[in-house]
């Protein structure tokens, strides 16, 4: 799946896990509850997206822009949450939640 465009796609629930999504589109995607694990999202755009209950355990995360990402009780590791704290900005248009809010960032 790497360069698919998931542009405003509703993919709630969706079972994406063990994926290349390299360089992926994903702004303003709904990915509620989806299970997103060892998923290699190098290069995606995140921006706008809403991750709200996701699974995201050994996601892959590096160059992403999650610039207005909600990830409210999305399910990720500490190191993984330190990383997305690093670049956290934004609030999500669709939730209105700050992305460092929803990742739980000091």
């Amino acid at each position: 799946m790497e360069l698919t465009n998931f542009t405003g796609a509703d993919l709630r629930g969706a079972i994406l896990s063990a994926s290349v999504m390299t360089k992926s589109n994903l702004h303003k995607a709904d990915l509620t509850n989806a299970m997103v694990d060892q998923v290699n999202l190098t290069g995606a755009d995140l921006s706008d997206a809403v991750l709200k209950e996701a699974l995201l355990f050994r996601a892959t995360f590096n160059n992403v822009n999650i610039t207005g990402a909600d990830f409210t009780d999305a399910i990720l590791d500490k190191a993984q949450i330190k990383e997305l704290c690093q670049k956290a900005s934004g609030v999500n248009s669709k939730t209105n939640v700050e992305t460092r809010n929803s990742l739980g960032c000091r």
